[in-house]
């Protein structure tokens, strides 16, 4: 089963339209989940998931009662760039927790690491390339792939980027490792309050993930009903990509990733 999660019921509404023979779940005694079929995929669609918190508990729990090949994470972000306009469409390059600093407590640990992982969860490559791919196909090849800091506290400044550039992890490696993680942010970071826990949990299981989300604007700005209708329609563009995505996956192809994490 792919699972596909959002925030807002707005997130996964597009997929609604296109699920089959659906039928709902409820999670843990209050989220609701639709359970169908796309493409000949089986689906599951989840929404009101706030913070990593939940997301991590929710996956854990969801795990454990179904097979999950895959977790999509969609909807809405904020931009640290300023390369990243209201609207652009960014896939997961990595994911680094906006909320977490251990460095006192771990000897070695970076700010945002948890203690145990590495410092950045990537995404699968293959993954990637074929979002791209199924982007392209559909005439939007602006996509841009990003650095997610993610945590339950939304971040209005760039203060954790900065942060994150310019801690001194306390290693005899430092000048080595710092300068290989820093150079993971790139150009594009964005920020917002599942991916983390999405992509602890896929981690923990050894489940692929990839999230693909809109821009809504700078951290820290006000959204407009303008601004919220423009990201409404890259909703189109993003869900006729999923869409494409699933279909193009085969079981093999995601248990083929499972093996390479």
């Amino acid at each position: 089963m792919f699972l596909i999660i959002g925030s807002s019921h707005d997130d996964i509404l597009f997929y609604e339209t296109s699920l089959k023979n659906a039928h709902e779940e409820i999670l843990m005694n209050r989220y609701h989940a639709l359970i169908g079929t796309i493409n000949n995929q089986e689906v599951m669609l989840l929404s009101d998931v706030y913070t990593s918190y939940i997301t991590t508990a929710l996956l854990t729990h969801i795990i454990d009662k179904y097979i999950i090949l895959l977790v999509i994470c969609v909807g809405r972000c904020q931009a640290f760039s300023d390369n990243l306009k209201v609207g652009q469409v960014v896939i997961s390059r990595n994911t680094i927790f906006g909320d977490v600093n251990q460095v006192a407590a771990v000897k070695g640990n970076s700010l945002g690491q948890i203690p145990g992982f590495n410092r950045f969860l990537e995404s699968n490559d293959l993954l990637v390339s074929t979002m791209h791919k199924v982007f392209e196909r559909i005439g939007l090849d602006t996509v841009k792939e990003a650095t997610f800091i993610s945590g339950s506290m939304l971040r209005n400044s760039q203060e954790f980027v900065l942060n994150i550039k310019n801690e001194k992890a306390t290693t005899k490696r430092y000048d080595e490792i710092e300068k290989k993680e820093i150079a993971h942010l790139g150009e594009s970071i964005v920020t917002d309050s599942e991916s983390g826990g999405i992509a602890l949990g896929c981690s923990l299981f050894g489940i692929s993930y990839i999230t693909v989300k809109v821009v809504e604007g700078m951290a820290g700005d006000n959204v407009s009903l303008d601004t919220y209708l423009k990201i409404l329609k890259q909703y189109s563009y993003v869900g006729k990509a999923i869409l494409s995505f699933i279909g193009e996956l085969s079981r093999n192809d995601v248990e083929r990733m499972e093996d390479q994490q």
